[in-house]
């Protein structure tokens, strides 16, 4: 029995390094280790040990633009005994690998398909824990509800508020093909790939294709947050002897 998680640093325009908002990956893997009944580091040995892991390893820390330093947190049973209950011991561990950009220029739309056979979570198990896809229209971004079935991704939440500090209209609830097939744009979020637009998705017979040409939402979106990981065109303001970012609805995590 494990869990993971998924989080990067970055290194800024000034050689500073910083990463995207650890203390909700931290969050996530003590509310996925109590749900599978898991002893867990608190939320401050798991920032920590993060801190501690990219400090490590910052000589590995790509330039500005070119890359990330991927960080994988594992917890998993490290017990001497191997059966169908829980461990009687756990390990915290930290992988970190340097990883250049998802896409190598700008970014590529995703050709996805609709499984009408099979289900890959459902309500009440563990879809929770350890992606998402949206479409906008009339200044209205849907999404499926993180109730259970769906991983609650740090990027997905990072992405609704910049989505409504920008007057966007978010909704998270339940989606039907039918509203994704009439969908003028969609988009995916996540760790790797930042915010993603989907270029088609086949549907019994025939594809459906979607808005991916320049000046779409998905790319405001993550134009706007790739300028809050490598704070890009921000304005560094110091107050009380901390560090902000203006224009930031969070705060990025300096190391």
């Amino acid at each position: 029995m494990g869990l993971l998680e998924g989080t990067k640093a970055y290194r800024k325009e000034n050689g500073q390094i910083q990463q995207f908002r650890p203390q909700q990956n931290a969050i996530r893997m003590k509310n996925g280790a109590e749900r599978m009944c898991m002893t867990s580091p608190s939320i401050h040995e798991f920032v920590h040990a993060l801190k501690q892991t990219v400090l490590a390893n910052k000589r590995w820390v790509p330039p500005p633009g070119k890359g990330s330093l991927y960080l994988r947190p594992l917890l998993l049973g490290t017990g001497p005994v191997l059966g169908l209950a829980p461990a009687i011991e756990y390990s915290f561990l930290i992988y970190a690998s340097p990883v250049r950009n998802y896409f190598k220029e700008g970014s590529a739309p995703l050709n996805l398909c609709v499984d009408e056979d099979f289900d890959r979570a459902y309500s009440r198990g563990s879809g929770s824990v350890k992606t998402i896809s949206n479409y906008a229209q009339d200044k209205c971004i849907s999404t499926p509800a993180a109730n259970g079935t769906i991983l609650p991704g740090i990027t997905r939440k990072s992405v609704i508020e910049m989505a409504r500090d920008q007057g966007y209209q978010v909704e998270q609830r339940t989606i039907a093909v039918d509203e994704l097939i009439e969908a003028d744009e969609v988009f995916c979020t996540g760790t790797a790939v930042g915010v993603a637009p989907v270029g088609s998705v086949p549907y019994q017979d025939r594809r459906v294709e979607y808005i991916t040409c320049p000046r779409t939402i998905c790319e405001e979106l993550n134009t706007t947050l790739l300028g809050f990981l490598f704070a890009l065109g921000s304005k560094t303001i110091f107050e009380g002897g901390k560090m902000f970012f203006r224009y930031s609805l969070f705060r990025p995590h300096a190391i």
